[in-house]
């Protein structure tokens, strides 16, 4: 089956209570009356300031594998958004400035970052998609 490989030092549900028996890394079939998790990954870069991220499908085309690559100082915050739903399947990789509680609850835990009038910032942010055949 398809595999997340993260550096992560730990990861975090967003909703503990919520039980996920394939875990954060791993991802089953379709499941009817899934209900969403959310994962945050508190990533270790490597020597260069880089995260690297893979998700691997070895049974797809004779193997596929999608990776991204982003700066850990840049966008410091990763999260993982896992919905195995019959009518809704997605995986979401978001490499951000922040998590996704909200505005409010961002400002609060001291993680909302704001840009001044004319500020600006760059970030690097690189993926692919790799064949095996």
């Amino acid at each position: 089956g398809t595999e997340l490989s993260t550096p992560h030092a730990q990861i975090e549900p967003r909703n503990p209570d919520l039980e996920d028996p394939e875990g954060p890394l791993r991802f089953t079939e379709p499941i009817s009356g899934y209900q969403e998790r959310v994962y945050y990954h508190l990533m270790e870069p490597d020597a260069e300031g880089y995260v690297s991220v893979r998700l691997r499908n070895p049974s797809l085309n004779g193997g596929l594998t999608f990776t991204l690559e982003y700066r850990h100082d840049q966008l410091p915050h990763f999260t993982q958004w896992k919905m195995m739903g019959k009518r809704d399947y997605v995986c979401g990789l978001e490499p951000g400035n922040a998590r996704v509680e909200g505005r409010a609850k961002e400002r609060e835990a001291g993680r909302l970052v704001t840009l001044q009038p004319g500020e600006t910032r760059t970030y690097q942010i690189t993926f692919s998609v790799d064949l095996a055949r």
